[in-house]
């Protein structure tokens, strides 16, 4: 076993979930390194890992302008912020431009270099969903050059929608041409990430990437942690072949119900301003109304703060005082809510297993799919969440005992923790 593990890190939610990870398999006598994006970690996470000396690498962000930009975003407030989001919406104009090529494509090839430079045959990757980040298309074209096993363990939920999303954020006419493109389902070779310069530098880097639509299906094997979540990746274009349930590194076991209080999982700070359907003024216009609403009913109410914006804990608790606020793992709190209210987010599928009624809330209008069930309530409007959120609470939820049974089985964990399964595997990739 000389040759190394790593695990991608390219999700500031993802941190607990691939350490987790990360622990079982040097407990298991594996040569485990970290890949991660150093807009995903903070300095305590980062000093975590070397005071118990996980190995790591801090990759830069591929796009350098946005790497500064989200570093920076954690640290200014006031007009220094606002200032900020105002050079990157320029910038974000200037960046899609066809013009923009030479600069982008060095940026991508700079990251390439250095991601290609760490990684040797014989080595294997443990990442989450494979789709539109440029560095993710960049590992599965080192993995096929140097035949490297590609081994996605979703900690989120993936959708093809969410691609199309991003692609009409893009108003010039090559982006509006490229993306027709896109629909018709013509220019896949290329894979598909967010604009046209991305796609064309992308193209021009060697490796074939051979599931474009659907990136995940580029990975050896596709490990879930349900039979729900199996489904839900084959709806979206998932290879069932390639799909194997082996368990959740999220959940050690089912804790005892007790509903006591709602549950809000804040939503991260994704850029709204340059959304065209966003109704509030900035970021933190939203996560205020979402506090004010939930307050308005005088129930107890935990929230809890995306990883993305840690940067704001301080700012809410003097703004709302008596506020539980919490930034540790949603598994402590999921179990005792009586409802749960998020956003397109993964735990949704450990709500459906434990049988929670969710409001869903999506402030951008991205519309996405997700499992459907009839104790989902979706809103994208801020009209619409006062309402369905008093509906919410008034109804009286009396879920049938066979309804119940049948969620829990579709959704609930193969197995918890499961290192065994994880390390059978690898071994079996070697």
């Amino acid at each position: 076993m000389s040759n190394s593990v790593f695990i991608t890190i390219f999700h500031p939610s993802a941190f607990n979930n691939r350490l987790t990870i990360a622990k079982n398999l040097i407990n298991e006598k594996f040569n485990v390194c970290l890949l991660i994006l150093e807009t995903c970690v903070n300095n305590t996470q980062i000093s975590y890992l070397k005071k118990n000396k996980i190995k790591f690498h801090l990759i830069e962000n591929s796009d350098r302008f946005l790497n500064f930009y989200l570093k920076k975003l954690k640290k200014e407030h006031g007009v220094l912020n606002y200032l900020l989001i105002f050079i990157f919406k320029i910038y974000s104009l200037i960046n899609k431009n066809i013009l923009y090529l030479p600069v982008r494509f060095c940026e991508i090839f700079l990251s390439y270099k250095k991601l290609y430079g760490l990684l040797d045959k014989g080595d294997q990757i443990i990442t989450s969903n494979l789709f539109w980040r440029v560095e993710n298309i960049l590992l599965i074209k080192i993995s096929k050059i140097k035949k490297i096993n590609l081994i996605c363990v979703p900690h989120d939920l993936f959708t093809k929608d969410e691609e199309h999303h991003h692609l009409n954020l893009n108003k010039n006419f090559l982006s509006f041409f490229y993306k027709y493109l896109f629909k018709k389902k013509w220019l896949y070779k290329a894979l598909i990430p967010s604009s046209l310069v991305d796609v064309i530098s992308l193209s021009m880097i060697r490796g074939k990437i051979k599931y474009p639509w659907f990136p995940n299906n580029d990975a050896k094997v596709i490990l879930t942690d349900s039979k729900g979540h199996s489904n839900y990746l084959i709806s979206q274009g998932g290879n069932k072949n390639l799909i194997k349930e082996i368990g959740s590194f999220d959940v050690k076991k089912k804790k005892k119900k007790d509903d006591k209080y709602i549950l809000i999982f804040l939503p991260p700070n994704q850029n709204p301003e340059s959304t065209k359907n966003f109704e509030f003024e900035n970021y933190e216009d939203m996560i205020n109304f979402i506090i004010r609403e939930v307050k308005k009913y005088k129930i107890r109410s935990k929230f809890l703060l995306h990883p993305r914006s840690l940067y704001l804990r301080d700012i809410i608790k003097n703004k709302f005082r008596n506020i539980e606020l919490h930034c540790s793992k949603y598994m402590n709190y999921l179990p005792n809510a009586k409802i749960c209210i998020s956003w397109h987010s993964s735990t949704i599928t450990k709500m459906l297993w434990l049988n929670k009624p969710v409001l869903y809330y999506d402030p951008w209008f991205y519309k996405l799919k997700f499992p459907k069930d009839n104790i989902c309530f979706k809103t994208y409007k801020k009209e619409e969440f006062s309402k369905k959120l008093n509906l919410l609470l008034k109804k009286q939820f009396i879920i049938k005992k066979k309804d119940r049974n049948k969620r829990e089985k579709l959704w609930r964990p193969f197995s918890f923790f499961p290192k065994k399964l994880l390390k059978k595997q690898l071994i079996n990739n070697l």
